[in-house]
């Protein structure tokens, strides 16, 4: 966690995700990308990636975002591949690998949608095909066994 909204009155707008938490800074690149400054940053990736920076205790996440004058923290969108599911970032192919090794879709594809509630911003939608034996409902409850909760789509789509 890099804020936390500790008010007790509702926000204003859905951007809005508090104040940086003690101990975190928050840097704000030239194209609004966040950048998080903490001891708690990770030192690394299991495998590189291009065009994020991370070291030293500072992480360029591919949020974008602005600090208002009152020193909230607003998310406004996210690059990359990522889908943002109310602030968690899911992967696309950890999904698609989680349901294909399930075992019971002969393919499938993961993407994010809109969603009709600002404060999730996106929602998960599997596009897929189902072996001759399986069912949707058999596929939807070996996932719920598989995927944390956030990971789970909400929209099913035959292919």
């Amino acid at each position: 966690g890099i804020s936390l909204d500790g008010r007790d009155s509702p926000r204003v707008a859905e951007t809005d995700v508090g104040t940086p938490l003690p101990g975190v800074e928050i840097q704000l690149g030239a194209d609004g990308r966040i950048g998080v400054r903490s001891d708690a940053v990770a030192t690394g990736y299991d495998r590189p990636r291009d065009d994020d920076s991370l070291g030293g205790g500072f992480y360029r996440t591919r949020d974008i975002g602005e600090i208002d004058p009152a020193g909230r923290l607003h998310l406004n969108g996210t690059l990359g591949g990522a889908i943002n599911v109310a602030g968690r970032k899911v992967s696309p192919a950890k999904v698609e690998a989680a349901l294909l090794a399930i075992g019971l879709v002969r393919r499938i594809a993961i993407r994010a949608v809109p969603s009709a509630d600002p404060e999730r911003f996106q929602e998960i939608a599997a596009d897929f095909e189902l072996k001759e034996t399986a069912t949707l409902t058999a596929l939807k409850s070996a996932a719920a066994q598989t995927l944390q909760s956030w990971e789970m789509p909400r929209h099913w789509n035959v292919l």
